[in-house]
């Protein structure tokens, strides 16, 4: 039997009243309903894609509810077909991907010539009665299946360009990911409830909220927070919050309720020592930050004490360095694929540990001159009247320019209030002449609520480029 379908038959032989997850409004689900509805996603895909389903056929899942996610993920693994993860759930994205796929699966008003579409009574109305048989159903299909190194899912990412990337990813790779994550806090964890502020259609949400717990045992939470006071609402010993850096950036001191929980994770994006400080602060735990990307998987861990907090790298992965940048071997990439150059600047500080110097492509060129754009965003943020800061290049009126977009502390709000935008950017860039060059001081600004992080936790050019697109 080969290891994807020694996982599948381990998780179909558990007890059909074993809990796997609550939904949003608290009622609890089994794995017998989890199965019952992965055969009636079966045969609704027969119908609906006729000639077109089948071994090899191409899926598009889009949900809000991670459960339901979870199920037509896994009938599409069983009957051997592959998952395509959109890069968001508008419609736009979906179009773009239509012809890749023979139908769509959906609990969203999303249009496809094939489309199933789900609710959340589709299970949480699903009795016992039909359990034992559905488990033994799908016990049978597993007969059927071929190689495992055929079971794999694609997940489409934006890239920093905003265009969207296929990656390709076999689920064995994730499988290992998950064992390695289980030796690596397993016994941390526990037996605790997962909940989560990002969706399991990203590579970091698939891993820590769904395969990972699906995995152990764990029960996990069917719907993601989506606002810091949710967030603190759930806290509890008992519970692991997998959470994005936008989200933990968003906490405020004042929401805390002096509850904790057991663990806290972060990925997707950079975390700020700040921004870590205050998660202690309000949800009384730091957080375990995890650096990778869709196409590494997890690389390595940390959790900030200072700002030269080393980042160490997880078993079985070996880190050196090519011309500054990080380059890995890792058992979750192909070996087609190794040794893998990443575009992340490191200083290596001892074995299988390193310091995070931004990325390679955070360095731009403007009249002549080598300029970093991290550098910039730090000198911004270290003012009294910035909370948060991005800055990106691109041309304006056949220029290259640097532009920041930032968020305003309490005092630069008062600032931007009583003098005016004029006076206030004015003021920013007069403060950055005693540490960056004339030539890479912004000059443009823009005031927002919150930066424009996308679901996946990161910021695309593209849509810095539309705050600027009248000027």
């Amino acid at each position: 039997m080969n290891k994807i379908d020694h996982w599948l038959t381990r998780l179909l032989q558990r007890p059909v009243t074993q809990i796997i997850a609550c939904g949003e409004q608290g009622q609890a689900v089994d794995y017998g309903q989890l199965w019952q509805l992965v055969v009636l996603l079966q045969q609704k895909k027969s119908v609906c894609a006729g000639a077109g389903a089948g071994s090899s056929a191409s899926w598009l899942l889009s949900f809000d509810d991670n459960l339901l996610f979870l199920a037509a993920f896994l009938a599409l693994v069983i009957d051997g077909e592959k998952p395509l993860l959109p890069v968001s759930s508008r419609q736009g994205a979906i179009d773009k991907l239509s012809g890749q796929a023979v139908g769509l699966i959906t609990d969203q008003p999303l249009k496809h010539r094939a489309a199933i579409t789900l609710v959340g009574s589709d299970l949480y109305a699903l009795a016992g009665a039909g359990s034992a048989h559905a488990q033994s159903v799908l016990l049978s299909r597993l007969n059927q299946r071929g190689d495992e190194n055929r079971a794999e899912l694609t997940v489409f990412t934006s890239g920093s360009s905003g265009m969207p990337k296929a990656i390709n990813k076999p689920l064995l790779f994730l499988l290992r990911e998950v064992e390695v994550l289980e030796q690596q806090w397993g016994s941390l964890l526990g037996d605790s409830e997962i909940v989560a502020s990002v969706s399991g259609q990203h590579i970091y949400g698939l891993l820590f909220r769904l395969l990972w717990p699906l995995t152990a045992g764990r029960v996990m939470s069917s719907h993601s927070m989506l606002y810091p006071e949710q967030v603190v609402a759930k806290a509890a010993k008992h519970r692991v919050l997998v959470a994005s850096p936008a989200l933990l950036s968003r906490l405020d001191e004042s929401d805390a309720s002096g509850q904790a929980y057991g663990t806290v994770f972060s990925s997707g994006g950079p975390l700020s020592l700040a921004a870590s400080k205050k998660c202690g602060e309000v949800l009384r735990r730091r957080p375990i930050e995890v650096f990778g990307s869709s196409e590494t998987g997890g690389v390595a861990w940390r959790v900030q004490q200072d700002s030269s907090s080393p980042w160490r790298c997880f078993a079985g992965i070996s880190a050196t360095m090519s011309e500054g940048r990080l380059l890995i071997e890792s058992p979750f990439i192909s070996a087609q694929q190794q040794p893998w150059q990443m575009d992340d600047l490191v200083e290596l500080v001892g074995s299988g540990q390193f310091v995070h110097r931004g990325r390679s492509d955070s360095v731009v060129k403007i009249a002549e001159k080598r300029v970093s754009l991290l550098d910039i965003n730090h000198h911004l943020s270290a003012l009294a009247e910035i909370a948060q800061s991005h800055t990106a290049m691109f041309t304006l009126a056949k220029r290259d320019e640097i532009v920041a977009v930032v968020v305003l502390t309490a005092s630069g709000q008062a600032m931007l209030e009583s003098e005016g935008r004029y006076r206030l950017t004015r003021y920013l860039r007069q403060q950055l002449r005693h540490d960056v060059e004339p030539v890479a001081i912004p000059r443009r600004f823009r005031f927002l609520p919150r930066l424009p992080y996308n679901a996946q936790g990161k910021i695309i050019k593209q849509d810095i480029i539309k705050l600027f697109d009248h000027e």
